[in-house]
C-alpha cells in the first residue's frame, strides 16, 4: 500500500473503511496483465509528433508517475504545460 498511497492518504483511507484486503480480491492475472502492459510502455519518442496543446498534470507525492516523468514528457510536446 506504501508503494501507491502516501502515508497522509492512507491515514484518511483507513478511517473511511478502505483497507488492503480491498487489493488482494483482484484477479492475480488480469492485475499480471496489467502491470506488464505498463512496464512495456514508452512513447517517449514520438511525444514530438504531438501538435495540439497539451495539460500534463501529475500529483507531487505520486511515487507511480512521478514529476521527472511528467517534465520528461513536457519537454517533448511543444505545446504543452506542466
Amino acid at each position: 500500500m506504501e508503494r501507491w498511497f502516501t502515508p497522509a492518504f492512507l491515514s484518511k483511507a483507513l478511517h473511511a473503511g478502505y483497507h488492503s484486503k480491498t487489493n488482494l480480491s483482484y484477479i492475480v492475472q488480469g492485475y499480471i496483465g496489467c502491470a506488464e502492459a505498463i512496464r512495456k510502455l514508452n512513447y517517449l519518442d514520438r511525444l514530438h509528433e504531438i501538435k495540439i496543446p497539451t495539460l500534463i498534470m501529475v500529483g507531487e507525492d505520486d511515487p507511480g508517475t512521478p514529476v521527472s516523468a511528467s517534465e520528461a514528457i513536457h519537454e517533448r510536446i511543444s505545446n504543452s504545460k506542466l
